[in-house]
This record gives structure tokens, sequence and C-alpha cells, in this order.
């Protein structure tokens, strides 16, 4: 599969943000986590997981996806 470099690009933002926004809320503000915060953070880098996975389904067709 050929990727294109402005989605390399893309991907590689992104990845870059989800790092900084990471750190923003939870390295800086240290605190011990509730579960329902944690449930929620996870729950969070999941969907996000999951909308990337479709994402390579959608645009790389069905066997990049799988």
């Amino acid at each position: 599969m050929e990727v294109a470099a402005p989605v390399w690009g893309l991907t590689v933002a992104a990845i870059v943000g989800l790092l900084a926004f990471d750190f923003v809320f939870h390295v800086r503000k240290a605190h011990v986590p509730t579960l329902r915060e944690a449930a929620l953070w996870s729950g969070l880098y999941v969907g996000l997981a999951l909308l990337f996975g479709v994402g390579v389904l959608v645009f790389g067709g069905g066997e990049a996806g799988l």
C-alpha cells in the first residue's frame, strides 16, 4: 500500500498533537485519577484508535484495513 506524503504528515501531526494534549492535561497536572476518569480517557484513546482503523479501511481498502 502506498501512502501519500500529506497523509503521513497529517498522521504524524495528529500523533504529536495527542502527545502534547496528553502532556498538558496529565503530566503537568499529575494526580491520582479516579476509576471514572481513567475509564473515560481509556475509552477516548480506544475510540480514536478505532476511528483510525476505520479511516485506513475506507481510504486504504479492505486489505490494508484488516
